[in-house]
């Protein structure tokens, strides 16, 4: 059972995470678009139905495992925390694409995006590394 679990938490975490590594895109490129709309829906579906399978599979996981007081786990969480958050600010932000109606009324450059990617990219592997290696 434990097996199915990890399984429907990593398919969670591979739908979360490729709507977020998408979203600094998306955001750059469709917001003041007619193709803002489809965007948000996009990140809506994949990134909601990813992130209620990760935290509702990881908690289940962890609490089945009893691997909740492991240091490493502790520090997972508080990335994945941080993630959380990131995501509601993405939601934000492609509502207000949405809306716009003039592309600079989001104000995402071309660096901030490469920059949210790659900051994201890092704390993903970080957790790999967590919970692979459990250094802690």
């Amino acid at each position: 059972m434990v097996e199915i679990i990890k399984a429907l938490h990593v398919t969670g975490v591979i739908l979360w995470m490729s709507a977020m590594l998408a979203a600094p895109a998306l955001l750059l490129l469709t917001a003041g678009s007619p193709a803002a709309k489809g965007t948000r829906l996009y990140f809506r579906v994949v990134s909601g139905t990813g992130i209620f399978l990760t935290w509702g599979f990881g908690l289940l996981l962890v609490t089945t495992t009893g691997q909740i007081r492991e240091p490493w786990m502790i520090a997972k969480l508080v990335i994945v925390l941080f993630l959380s958050g990131a995501h509601g600010t993405f939601a934000a932000r492609f509502r207000t694409a949405e809306d716009a109606t003039d592309k600079h009324q989001i104000a995402i450059s071309a660096h901030k995006a490469i920059a949210l990617i790659a900051g994201q990219a890092t704390l993903i592997a970080l957790i790999a590394m967590l919970v692979l290696v459990k250094p802690i």
